[in-house]
C-alpha cells in the first residue's frame, strides 16, 4: 500500500509540472496584419510558421528536448519552440518602425532566414552568422512579398520604388558569415520581391568545409547598391552577382573556396536584370572552374573584369577584361599590409606601385612617414630585392616617421588599416586584411 502512495504521488507532482514546451512558447502572438508587435520583442505565427525577431538579438538551435523541433532563443532566458521548416526575419511585419537584428544560428533547421521584414519594414543593420544547421535559404535583405503572402501597398509598388529605395521593404546594411558546419543551400546578400538593400557583404570562412549550390551578392528582384563577396573555404557550385533585379556594384574576391562557376554580373538572361555599373571577380587561391561576364538586362555583360592567380583559373571566358596578378603581404612592425600587384609591371614602376599601395592602405603621406628599406626579416638587416618577387612572399617594410614636434608622438599603426590598394576596392582588401589576420 505505501508503493502505491508513493507511486500517486509521483504522479500527481509530475502532472503538477510545467511541460517543456510550455516553458518555452515566449514569443508573442503575431497577428496575421502584423499589427501590435513591439520593436524588440520577438512574436511567432503559428499559422503561418513565421518567427519575427522584430530587431531582437536570437540565437537558432536544436531542441535537445523536443524531437523535430527548433529552439529559438533571446534575452534573459526567452525561448521559443517552433517546427524545423520556420521562417524567421529578423525584422518586423508590416510595421515601419527602424529596428537592427542580429541573428546567429548554431545547429537545428529552418527553411530560411531573411535579415529583413515581411512587407512593410525597415532594418537598419542586419547581421546573420550562421556557424551550423540547415537551412534552405539565408536572405540578408526584407521580402515584400513572400510565398502566397502578399499586401495591397506593396502589391503597386514596381522595380523603379526599389531602384530610389522608397520601396516599402528596406535593409540598409547587410552582413553575412557562414562558417564551420553550417549547410545553406542558397545564401543572398540581397532581399526578395521588390525589397531595397543598401549594402550587402557575404564571408564563406576558411574553416568552412561543407558546400553552398548558389552564393548571391545581391538579391532576388528588387535592388542592392553594392555588395561584396569573400570566399575563404568550402565548395560553392554558382556564385553571381544578382539573381533577378539590379545591383549598381559587385565585387567577388576568391581566396581558398573551390567554385564551378563564376559569373560577373547574373547567371540568368533575364530582362530588368544585371549590375548598372561595375562588376569585378579577384581570384588569389583556392580554384575555380569557370569564370563568365554574366548577363546584363539579357545580354553579355560588357566591362566586367577579372584578376587573378596563374593557375587559380582553368576556363576564362574571352569577353571579360583580365588580368594576372599575384598577392604579397608586406609587414609594417606586426601589421600585415596585402597587396595585389599587377604581374606586367616591374623595375621602378612596381617599386613606386608597392610605395603608393603601403601609403594608401595605412592612409599615410609620404610627408609624415618614409619607407627606409624592404627586408626578408623583421630586424631589417637582409634587404629583399622586389625585382624577384612572387606570390606569397613576405617581405617586412621598414617605415620612420619623418620628425615633426607635432607629430612625433603619433603610433603609425593606431592610425589603422582602412584603405585598400590595387583591384576589388577597399572593402576587398579591408577583408583580406582581417582574412590574413
Amino acid at each position: 500500500m505505501k508503493k502505491l502512495f508513493a507511486a500517486f504521488l509521483v504522479a500527481i507532482c509530475f502532472m503538477m509540472m510545467p511541460s517543456v514546451y510550455a516553458e518555452k512558447t515566449d514569443a508573442a502572438v503575431c497577428e496575421a496584419d502584423g499589427s501590435g508587435a513591439t520593436a524588440g520583442v520577438p512574436c511567432y505565427d503559428s499559422e503561418k510558421n513565421y518567427f519575427f525577431a522584430n530587431g531582437a538579438s536570437i540565437v537558432i538551435t536544436d531542441s535537445e528536448e523536443a524531437d523535430g523541433k527548433t529552439l529559438i532563443t533571446w534575452g534573459e532566458g526567452k525561448s521559443q519552440l517552433v517546427p524545423q521548416n520556420v521562417t524567421v526575419f529578423g525584422g518586423m511585419h508590416n510595421n515601419d518602425t527602424e529596428v537592427s537584428t542580429d541573428i546567429t544560428m548554431k545547429s537545428g533547421k529552418v527553411h530560411g532566414i531573411f535579415g529583413g521584414g515581411l512587407h512593410k519594414s525597415k532594418v537598419s543593420t542586419a547581421s546573420i552568422e550562421m556557424t551550423g544547421g540547415t537551412a534552405v535559404f539565408i536572405m540578408g535583405g526584407g521580402t515584400a512579398g513572400y510565398k502566397e503572402d502578399s499586401d495591397s501597398a506593396n502589391d503597386k509598388r514596381t522595380l523603379e520604388d526599389a531602384l530610389a529605395g522608397t520601396t516599402l521593404t528596406t535593409v540598409g546594411d547587410v552582413k553575412i558569415t557562414i562558417s564551420g558546419e553550417a549547410a545553406p543551400t542558397d545564401v543572398y546578400g540581397g532581399g526578395e520581391s521588390y525589397a531595397y538593400t543598401g549594402h550587402s557583404s557575404i564571408t564563406v570562412t576558411e574553416d568552412f568545409e561543407g558546400s553552398i549550390d548558389y552564393v548571391t551578392s545581391g538579391g532576388s528582384n528588387g535592388y542592392t547598391e553594392d555588395g561584396d563577396v569573400y570566399l575563404a573555404g568550402g565548395t560553392i557550385n554558382v556564385v553571381q552577382a544578382v539573381n533577378r533585379g539590379y545591383m549598381k556594384d559587385s565585387t567577388v574576391i576568391i581566396d581558398g573556396a573551390t567554385v564551378t562557376t563564376v559569373y560577373a554580373a547574373a547567371a540568368g538572361n533575364e530582362a530588368n536584370t544585371g549590375i548598372q555599373d561595375n562588376a569585378s571577380v579577384t581570384v588569389l587561391s583556392g580554384k575555380v572552374t569557370n569564370v563568365n561576364p554574366g548577363y546584363n538586362d539579357g545580354e553579355a555583360m560588357e566591362g566586367a573584369v577579372l584578376t587573378y592567380v596563374e593557375g587559380t583559373v582553368d576556363t576564362i571566358d574571352e569577353s571579360l577584361k583580365s588580368a594576372k596578378v599575384y598577392g604579397v603581404i608586406f609587414w609594417v612592425e606586426d601589421e600585415p599590409v596585402p597587396v595585389i600587384i599587377p604581374e606586367d609591371l616591374e623595375g621602378d614602376d612596381l617599386k613606386n606601385y608597392i610605395i603608393d599601395q603601403i601609403y594608401k592602405t595605412l592612409e599615410i603621406s609620404k610627408e609624415d612617414y618614409t619607407i627606409k628599406g624592404f627586408y626578408t626579416t623583421k630586424d631589417y638587416t637582409d634587404e629583399f630585392d622586389l625585382s624577384a618577387l612572387e606570390h606569397g612572399d613576405e617581405v617586412y617594410v621598414n617605415i620612420v616617421e619623418v620628425e615633426n614636434p607635432d607629430t612625433s608622438d603619433i603610433d603609425i599603426l593606431a592610425i589603422g588599416i582602412l584603405a585598400v590598394a590595387g583591384f576589388g576596392g577597399a572593402v576587398a582588401l579591408r577583408r583580406k586584411l582581417a582574412h590574413q589576420r
